[in-house]
């Protein structure tokens, strides 16, 4: 029913503890992982049996919209309650971990069984929820976690790929440490093996799922030489708000807003524990590296934490490189490549996008929808980032260049596993914003090779 973070556990199941549950019970036992536990996917069963929830559910997913099914899922799930043995075990398991560290919030996270895979992230579709907890307020988020198993943007992912009803549901509890840079690294690149990602922010390592104008970094293998590249437009980052009591954007403190967040012993740092950890879980391939996406981030007290670690989603080793066109004009480039190939046609601009929610800004306030449609054969999309509710409208989309976030972000991993070509982080040739200078239906070219891409005009 409950698995403790840290204690030995004879055989960790991904059916019983979901992706994210199997690899931090696992982590837990070796490397510096936020004390925690995870309730197994058993209690949602036991709580989906238990409130008669399978008739309703299927009779709402037959034929309704699944804007509906949500709503109504969600109502259903909130409606229902645990048993009384799992309540008390519950409550006796938050009593112990706010013991460990009183008055430190918590973090409630959906660990989907069939999440964190090598082929589907389901990236940013489940919900995670951070605050200061009570009894009450625990088990009112592990049923919103349950609810989030059918929300709009999870089942037309699964519809997407083709994954059927959701199968079972884990939740990760555990202590919020707070980060003064949280990072995220790829122990390989996309494309081969020479060289570690590494790309951090000031704060919570939400800032850089949520493409928060990140710093990003190469690391050879095995030198361990460094290339830098200094985002000197970081503005706000995540971070826990002890008034509201969740986590809320902040101005990043003026020491960052101009260099790197990462010192080279703290690369170096994570480079090393990166390198460890895919040891850890490549003991099942001996002829093979395992690549892992590993998130984390230093604490105030420069101690390094590691909150998750899965399979890299969408490597692309036998993706064919191609000769970069040459264009009469560029307007933008980067070397953050997540996926190669070479498109031209007109572009659709995203002006700002709330990473955290559900909203999002055309340019003009134009319509996504409508502009989708227009352009059926296929568009490029120019933005700071995407969310999970953008992504739902992006039928025909054909490219994503974005301007704030990397590969490891939300946009990079869903745009790698719809096929996308992405250019990540891309920098404007003359310091202009690409969202100013450029205008619905205007027709660009994006190319990128496994180490550039690049925008502009044949």
């Amino acid at each position: 029913m409950i698995a403790r973070i840290g204690s030995p556990i004879p055989f960790v199941s991904r059916e019983k503890f979901g992706g994210k549950g199997k690899n931090l019970l696992e982590l837990g036992e070796e490397f510096p992982v936020p004390e925690g536990f995870v309730v197994s996917s058993e209690v949602y069963a036991d709580f989906f049996a238990r409130n008669g929830l399978k008739e309703p559910i299927k009779k709402a997913l037959d034929g309704k919209d699944i804007k509906e099914v949500e709503k109504e899922a969600a109502d259903r799930f909130l409606q229902g309650d645990f048993s009384q043995t799992i309540e008390d075990v519950l409550k006796k398991e938050l009593e112990r971990l706010h013991s460990i560290s009183p008055n430190r919030p918590t973090a409630v996270r959906s660990s989907g069984i069939d999440e964190d895979g090598a082929s589907k992230s389901f990236a940013g579709r489940h919900d995670s929820f951070f605050g200061k907890l009570d009894d009450k307020g625990l088990l009112e988020y592990i049923k919103r976690c349950y609810a989030s198993a059918f929300n709009a943007v999870a089942l037309k992912y699964r519809q997407e790929h083709g994954l059927g009803l959701p199968k079972g549901m884990a939740v990760v509890v555990q202590n919020m440490i707070n980060f003064e840079v949280g990072f995220v690294a790829y122990t390989a690149s996309l494309f081969g093996y020479d060289y570690m990602l590494i790309e951090a922010a000031p704060g919570h390592c939400k800032s850089v799922v949520d493409g928060r104008a990140v710093d990003s970094f190469k690391i050879g293998l095995p030198k361990g030489d460094i290339d830098k590249k200094t985002n000197k437009n970081k503005q706000m980052m995540w971070q826990f708000d002890e008034m509201q009591g969740k986590l809320a954007l902040a101005p990043i403190p003026k020491k960052y807003a101009d260099k790197e967040c990462l010192t080279d012993d703290q690369i170096k740092e994570i480079a090393d524990i990166g390198i460890e950890i895919e040891k850890c879980y490549a003991l099942e391939y001996p002829n093979e590296r395992k690549p892992q996406d590993i998130e984390g981030g230093f604490d105030y007290k420069g101690k390094l934490w590691i909150t998750q670690s899965r399979d890299i989603t969408g490597m692309s080793f036998k993706a064919p490189d191609i000769v970069l066109p040459n264009l009469d004009k560029i307007i933008g480039s980067s070397y953050n490549v997540g996926t190669t190939g070479v498109y031209e046609g007109p572009v659709v601009i995203v002006k700002d996008v709330d990473p955290n929610g559900a909203d999002f800004t055309l340019k003009g306030d134009a319509d996504i929808r409508s502009l989708d449609a227009q352009f059926s054969s296929g568009y490029m999309l120019v933005t700071p980032e995407t969310n999970p509710v953008l992504d739902y409208h992006l039928n025909n989309c054909k490219a994503v260049v974005a301007t704030e976030c990397g590969i490891m972000s939300h946009a990079g991993a869903t745009a790698r596993e719809r096929g996308l070509i992405f250019v990540g982080c891309v920098e404007s040739a003359d310091q202009s914003r690409l969202a100013d200078r450029l205008n619905h239906g205007d027709v660009v070219c994006v190319a990128a090779n496994k180490k550039k891409g690049i925008i502009g005009y044949r």
